[in-house]
C-alpha cells in the first residue's frame, strides 16, 4: 500500500509489516513459507438475488456436509473447475480442492510460496473465487458461517458504567442485543 500524495510504502500497512517480518527472519538466515488453504460457502444464488433477498433464505449449493462426498462435490464441479482453472490462468498454483465439512463449504488448497508472494495470492484467490462465482451465477462468501452472506454492522451499546460503544457484530444478532467482542 503507498501514501497517494507521497507514493511510499505505508509503514503500518499489513504488506509493509510481512515486508518487515521477512527481512528480520532473512538476516537470521532464515526464509518463511506460506501456503493458503480457503474455505467458503456456495450459494445458488447470484450476488444480485442475494442483495434482493436482503441475504436473507439463501439456498447453500448442498444441503449436508460434503467432506469427502464425491458425488456432492460433482454437482458443484462447474464452479470449482472454473475456480481451479482460473487460479492456475493466474499462476496461482492450485493443489485440490474438495467439499468441507458443513453444508455448502467448499476447500481450496494452493500450493506454498515465499511469505510475500503468498499474501498477495491470498488477495488474488478470494477475489478471483467472487469473480468466478459471480460469472456461473453464484455467489460466495467466506464468512465463518454460510448461513448469511450479510456484512458485519455496527451496533451501539452501553455498558454497565453507561458509556457507549461501537463493535461489530454479525447481522444475524437482533438489534437489541448487545454484543461483546
Amino acid at each position: 500500500m503507498l501514501d497517494h500524495h507521497t507514493h511510499e510504502e505505508v509503514a503500518h500497512s499489513p504488506r509493509a509489516i510481512l515486508k518487515k517480518q521477512v527481512k528480520r527472519l532473512e538476516d537470521m538466515g532464515m526464509k518463511a513459507y506460506m501456503a493458503s488453504e480457503l474455505e467458503f460457502f456456495l450459494f445458488d444464488q447470484s450476488y444480485e438475488a442475494a442483495q434482493t433477498s436482503g441475504y436473507r433464505n439463501l439456498k447453500l449449493a448442498s444441503a449436508y456436509n460434503e467432506d469427502y462426498h464425491i458425488f456432492q462435490t460433482t454437482k458443484e464441479e462447474e464452479v470449482m473447475r472454473a475456480i481451479r482453472t482460473g487460479l492456475q490462468g493466474a499462476g496461482i498454483p492450485v493443489e485440490n480442492s474438495k467439499g468441507e465439512a458443513s453444508a455448502g463449504q467448499e476447500e481450496i488448497n494452493v500450493r506454498y510460496a515465499d511469505a510475500l508472494a503468498m499474501a498477495d495470492r491470498h488477495a488474488i484467490i478470494k477475489n478471483g473465487c467472487k469473480e468466478i462465482a459471480w460469472s456461473k451465477g453464484k455467489a460466495i462468501t467466506f464468512r465463518p458461517s454460510g448461513t448469511t452472506m450479510l456484512p458485519a454492522v455496527p451496533r451501539i451499546s452501553t455498558s454497565r458504567s453507561g458509556a457507549r460503544r461501537k463493535s461489530r457484530c454479525s447481522s444475524t444478532i437482533p438489534a437489541n442485543t448487545a454484543c461483546r467482542r
